[in-house]
């Protein structure tokens, strides 16, 4: 009783030193709170490259932490490593350049390796890396090592050669349907240059040349091909209808001899001739005569 007596006079100075602690002790969690909160974490791992198949392997550098982190260092421990990955660690450029800046919940990946044909090495030859980072504050952090462990995706091998298997078998179909169309394609075309062999009729010859009549596959018209000693065209017409004079030929009609029928004689072949030379239009093989005021267009 005599001690609490003894204090009373001094209770504003104990009192005083009691808050100065419990602020000193306030201060101290909130600057142990917000370093916390401005903390990043720097991690390194595998992970499938989902944008492709299954086989396909990335690397993967990730902050997983509150805050951002600078000057990322990541050594791998094997400083050759060709032989076991399609692209060696030491190339990649965030490897060998390292990482200026990561912000919180970043990543930043590249291809690494395809696991098809190389899996079983790769599981017995486990590489590791040593990371080194700061915060934005330029702390260091302790460098942590991860290890890039290929057991994780021993499930992934054989899916992964089911769906490179399952693609080409695809492709291969795919292939094997454009050949038959090319194929069929190829047939009808020869079958058709064989009917039009076989159905080539001279019709007769005239100054040592000859007008050939080839059948068309369109509405039965007829291919006439012109020749004589001045010049050479086409004309397009029906057995039955009048025969059209080539547009390349740039004439008008303006006098024609009927060819009173088929069996035309040598100077109606000539009169023919003679038409070819002078313009464009119609020719029936029979008596009425159609002329036409421009050249038709074949």
């Amino acid at each position: 009783m005599n001690f609490l007596k003894s204090l009373l006079p001094h209770g504003n100075l104990i009192a005083a030193i009691i808050n100065i602690g419990l602020v000193a002790w306030y201060t101290f969690l909130t600057h142990k709170m917000l370093r916390n909160s401005n903390k990043p974490h720097i991690v390194v791992r595998l992970d499938i490259n989902n944008t492709h198949t299954d086989s396909l392997i990335n690397i993967v550098v990730e902050n997983i932490g509150t805050g951002p982190a600078k000057d990322i260092k990541i050594i791998p421990s094997c400083s050759d490593t060709k032989k076991l990955f399609d692209l060696p660690l030491e190339k990649i450029g965030f490897i060998k350049h390292g990482i200026e800046y990561l912000a919180n919940g970043q990543t930043k990946e590249s291809f690494l390796t395809s696991i098809i044909g190389k899996f079983e090495k790769q599981k017995k030859t486990p590489i590791s890396v040593q990371v080194t980072y700061k915060d934005s504050a330029g702390k260091s952090y302790p460098s942590e090592t991860f290890t890039l462990d290929f057991y994780e995706f021993d499930w992934v091998g054989t899916t992964g050669l089911k769906t490179t298997a399952g693609h080409l078998h695809t492709i291969s179909q795919t292939l094997s349907e454009t050949l038959k169309q090319v194929s069929a394609i190829s047939e009808i075309r020869n079958e058709l240059e064989t009917l039009n062999r076989a159905s080539t009729i001279i019709v007769e010859k005239f100054n040592g040349e000859e007008i050939k009549v080839y059948p068309s596959e369109r509405n039965n018209f007829m291919l006439v091909q012109f020749r004589s000693d001045e010049e050479k065209g086409w004309a397009i017409g029906h057995t039955t209808s009048p025969i059209v004079l080539p547009t390349t030929l740039k004439w008008r009609l303006t006098q024609v001899t009927a060819l009173k029928d088929k069996k035309s004689t040598e100077a109606d072949y000539k009169n023919l001739e003679r038409t070819f030379h002078k313009g464009g239009g119609f020719i029936s093989f029979y008596d009425e005569i159609e002329a036409q005021n421009s050249p038709c267009e074949l």
